[in-house]
């Protein structure tokens, strides 16, 4: 399920399902969906938002607190409100947008203007902040289901706990970045590779991202995967951190990172890692049964590893877009050694066997409280 990227300004909900769908045309090679994106709030939306979930099967709805086409809170109230009655789930990218403005400028004036910096201008207060805010629109908003896209830190972490001690539907992901890596990344020459928002964060917060995998405060462990390149896309930012595209490269990498540092580590079982990967995104984003579990009458897409594979981890064996990988070096215990897709092998020991316009769209059922 892919995150739609922006349109044009003042386009309606329709407009990049219809270009995304036009992308994936007799090209896709696995089923597929799509997160609607929701770039700005006045009526038309609003009263696009139904036949967007009940006749084009998109079941959710991802909005911004920062970037471009960020929503003020009022907006996202509207929005929030609205998307509960249609029965869709509204994701959220949560930071706050006002604090790291005054902090960038800062930085930039006074000439700091290398990758830590894109870091500290946006402290993980500025996302738990926004958790925070987002968390109690949602529950303003009749309790509207809420999913917390890509959590970096403990402090949003404990926000999201206290919500669901209270019983109010919020759910949240993490990414294998926010694991694995750290702020430190931004000091090495190629420091660039990891600029994504919101960023890495200091090494004390990977422990508390995976003690909420272990104790079920996370449900998922998604990518925000973007094929930007380091030796063009990303060098824009070699003189100015906030020029340099956000976001970094994973798709590939998310299931053996998982898998090796969870499962073979002990820090997961292996049903957990399912879970994670597989059910709980199936049931959040209404697919489940016919995705997310092994039954009769379910799609025949499994995943097979082989636990006693040991790779390691290089850009010149993975198949994204990008020129590189930010797990660069890194040993996986455990590898995926075959792929099928609606009972047809895809994917066998690294060599793709599928073909293009063999994945069909997914029309996603309206989200009911019961997915939880």
């Amino acid at each position: 399920m892919d995150h739609m990227g922006f349109g044009p300004e003042g386009c309606d909900l329709f407009h990049q399902l219809k270009v995304y769908k036009g992308y994936a045309q007799d090209k896709a090679v696995i089923d597929y969906s799509f997160h609607g994106v929701i770039q700005h709030i006045d009526d038309t939306i609003l009263g696009q938002m139904e036949a967007m979930v009940h006749e084009q099967g998109i079941a959710s709805f991802k909005l911004y607190l920062t970037y471009q086409h960020k929503l003020q809170d009022g907006a996202v109230y509207r929005a929030l409100s609205k998307l509960k009655k249609v029965g869709a789930l509204t994701a959220v990218h949560p930071e706050n947008d006002a604090t790291i403005a005054i902090k960038r400028a800062q930085f930039l004036n006074e000439g700091k203007t290398t990758p830590e910096y894109h870091a500290l201008s946006r402290p993980l207060e500025c996302e738990a902040e926004a958790v925070a805010r987002m968390i109690n629109l949602a529950k303003l908003a009749d309790d509207a289901p809420l999913y917390i896209v890509h959590l970096s830190n403990g402090l949003g972490l404990d926000y999201a706990r206290i919500a669901r001690q209270n019983n109010q539907a919020v759910w949240g992901e993490t990414c294998p970045q926010y694991l694995l890596l750290d702020e430190r990344c931004y000091l090495q020459p190629d420091g660039l590779k990891y600029i994504l928002s919101p960023p890495l964060r200091p090494e004390a917060e990977k422990a508390k991202l995976w003690q909420g995998l272990i104790d079920g405060s996370i449900d998922t462990v998604a990518t925000d995967h973007c094929a930007f390149t380091y030796q063009e896309q990303k060098q824009l930012g070699i003189d100015d951190f906030s020029l340099c595209p956000n976001g970094l490269p994973g798709v590939e990498t998310r299931m053996p990172l998982l898998f090796s540092e969870g499962v073979m580590k002990n820090r997961i079982s292996v049903q957990r890692f399912v879970y994670l990967t597989s059910y709980k995104p199936a049931k959040l984003f209404g697919l489940y049964p016919k995705k997310g579990c092994f039954e009769v009458g379910s799609d025949a897409d499994l995943v097979i590893f082989d636990a006693n594979e040991k790779r390691i981890i290089n850009h010149d064996v993975l198949h994204d877009n990008s020129d590189y990988t930010p797990f660069e070096g890194t040993a996986c215990h455990g590898w995926p050694i075959m792929t099928i897709s609606r009972g047809a092998i895809v994917a066998h020991q690294g060599t793709f066997t599928g073909q293009a316009g063999y994945g069909q769209f997914m029309h996603r059922k309206p989200f009911k409280a019961q997915n939880s």
